[in-house]
């Protein structure tokens, strides 16, 4: 667990440089380095809710995800991911509140992250499971 917390707290700090310090990388890849540690952030929280039902792990965990989808551009082949790690946090949140908001959420998510992903791809299989998840 101390490992875990370690990771959360060392994401966070990642996430609260500010951009304006950071000159020596363009903005646009500032952009994905940023929402690929929001994508660690989200497995971080989800991983410590698992183990702890800590509901403010959750909530973290969903405004990340949502924060990394708003940082990737569609066409990029992360934003597939970003979709599926939200739809997860969302799944998780729906088992416990029971909102047929957050399930229809998650499901919109998966089919998305599967739409934009070829279907040879290696990450297919993941955004597919995502369905698996649902049950």
């Amino acid at each position: 667990m101390e490992d875990l917390n370690y990771g959360i707290t060392m994401a966070e700090r990642v996430m609260a440089i500010n951009q304006a310090e950071v000159t020596c990388i363009d903005r646009d890849d500032l952009f994905l380095k940023r929402a690929l540690t929001l994508t660690n952030l989200v497995n971080l929280l989800l991983k410590r809710f698992s183990q702890t039902a800590f509901m403010d792990d959750l909530e973290h965990a969903i405004v990340a995800g949502e924060n990394c989808l708003s940082l990737v551009p569609i066409s990029h082949h992360k934003y597939a991911l970003c979709q599926y790690n939200l739809g997860r946090t969302l799944k998780h949140r729906f088992d416990l509140a029971g909102s047929i908001d957050d399930l229809n959420h998650a499901i919109s998510l998966y089919e998305q992250a599967c739409s934009v992903t070829l279907n040879n791809a290696p990450d297919r299989a993941v955004y597919l499971d995502g369905f698996v998840l649902l049950c």
